[in-house]
């Protein structure tokens, strides 16, 4: 059940002008300096909380008059800071109820969808998120094979057998999707949220160009006959880290080339 939690009083306002005024530079004649909105440093406040385990998912926040009190501040404040973190996902506010604002997790989907907004910005192509995907799956196989547990090993399995019914079904849609699945869950089983992170990032936009190359993605994958899957399986279960590591970098390096085919200098687009 979702609780509600007290947030203590902070300096809110030390060595801040007033909404965000600018102050003077140093002596030497610097440009002068912007001190951040009141609204900006209760939304801070409240951010460090949520990232430092003080104020849980699913908490609610205190009323908003309470909260007025508790920083010494006003209402328009507030509800400015609450719009900042519920642009940034911490927050989700339900206008006209009593429950307040309730807290959500940082969400490393959301961290991927802004980082490939930059990456198109930049004018990234997808041979270079394929060049990622190349770099760090091999060596999630690697640190698979050596931090694995029998769970590990069976969810791999099931996630492969689900695949190939599938692909016996002709369901080929479905398929590949199961087979992108498997291919996130090699890192998110090493435990790694750095490498999840990493992966999280590029794997979205890997997936929206294979979603248009389905019929190129029937041609790369299946000549494995997932023989090739279930082989990386086999390595990681007996421990055989390089092995794991060596055949899962041919088998990402060769569909990624069969990937890219004709697109290895195509533009990143999250927007068509």
């Amino acid at each position: 059940m979702a609780t509600r939690t007290t947030i203590t009083a902070a300096r809110l306002r030390h060595d801040a002008a007033p909404d965000g005024a600018a102050r003077p530079g140093p002596a030497s004649g610097g440009p002068a300096l912007r001190a951040p909105k009141t609204a900006e440093l209760v939304a801070d406040h409240i951010r460090k909380m949520i990232i430092r385990g003080e104020l849980r998912p699913g908490d609610f926040l205190q009323p908003e008059a309470q909260l007025i009190e508790r920083f010494s501040t006003s209402r328009a404040t507030i509800r400015e800071a609450f719009r900042i973190l519920e642009a940034e996902q911490f927050l989700s506010v339900t206008r006209g109820s009593r429950s307040g604002a309730q807290v959500h997790a940082p969400d490393a989907a959301n961290s991927a969808r802004y980082a490939g907004f930059v990456l198109q910005a930049q004018g990234t192509t997808l041979a270079d998120i394929y060049l990622v995907r190349a770099a760090n799956e091999p060596y999630a196989a690697w640190l698979l094979a050596k931090r694995h547990s029998p769970d590990d090993v069976a969810i791999l399995r099931e996630e492969l057998a689900k695949a190939a019914k599938l692909q016996e079904a002709g369901e080929f849609e479905a398929y590949r999707t199961a087979l992108a699945r498997f291919h996130r869950l090699i890192v998110d089983l090493t435990g790694s949220n750095s490498l999840r992170l990493v992966i999280a990032m590029i794997h979205d936009m890997i997936e929206r160009h294979q979603a248009r190359r389905d019929d190129k993605g029937r041609s790369s994958e299946d000549c494995f006959q997932l023989k090739s899957f279930w082989k990386l399986i086999d390595f990681i279960e007996r421990g055989e880290a390089d092995k794991a590591q060596a055949h899962w970098r041919q088998h990402v390096q060769t569909t990624n080339e069969a990937w890219l085919a004709g697109d290895d200098t195509r533009l990143v687009d999250l927007l068509d």
